[in-house]
């Protein structure tokens, strides 16, 4: 009989045993689970972090991209605004010299043309400034002010062309503006 108590109590050490492996397996099949769980919210939170960062990298090279080309616009704008005043003298020589020898003022407006043609691909363009247009203080700068049959703040004549880079202005027109005579006579 001891030997039935004996053997039984080994089976029953046996089914303790059993009962402690499967529940030691289930133990670490649970934590095996939550750390599959941490492994792929941790996962999913470094792609999320890693998709932000590339957004702001491509954001970045973007901005860099963009002031980039806005500091060589200024600095064309720059360039061609220092090329004006050769422009304003090429253009009275041209009307000077094809008054005295028209063959070779033809030359020189030659000349003229393609160097202005050359400004305007790089994006230099003349303001289309008349007589009987509106003063605006945006486009125009007032250089003198005269007496006109015109309405006060119309422009009588242009003095100075005015010249837009890109659509920006980079010299603005210099007019003559017209008065009122009733203000003159009040004074």
């Amino acid at each position: 009989m001891e030997k039935g108590k004996q053997e039984q109590f080994q089976s029953s050490e046996r089914v303790d045993e059993k009962k402690e492996e499967i529940a030691a397996g289930a133990k670490e099949q649970l934590l095996g689970t939550e750390r599959k769980e941490d492994l792929k919210l941790l996962t999913a939170n470094y792609e999320e972090a890693l998709k932000r960062l590339q957004a702001e990298f491509e954001n970045y090279k973007k901005k860099k991209e963009k002031e980039k080309e806005e500091y060589r616009k200024n600095a064309n704008a720059l360039l061609l605004r220092e090329f004006l005043p050769f422009l304003d003298e090429f253009e009275i020589a041209v009307l000077e010299v094809e008054k005295k020898s028209p063959e070779l003022g033809k030359g020189l407006m030659l000349l003229y043309s393609k160097f202005l043609s050359l400004l305007k691909k790089e994006g230099l363009s003349g303001m289309q400034v008349k007589k009987g247009d509106w003063f605006d203080p945006y486009l125009h700068e007032a250089l003198e002010r005269a007496e006109s049959e015109l309405e006060e703040g119309k422009i009588i004549r242009v003095m100075r062309k005015g010249y837009l880079f890109k659509g920006d202005v980079i010299r603005h027109a210099g007019v003559c503006v017209s008065k009122d005579k009733k203000l003159d006579e009040k004074r």
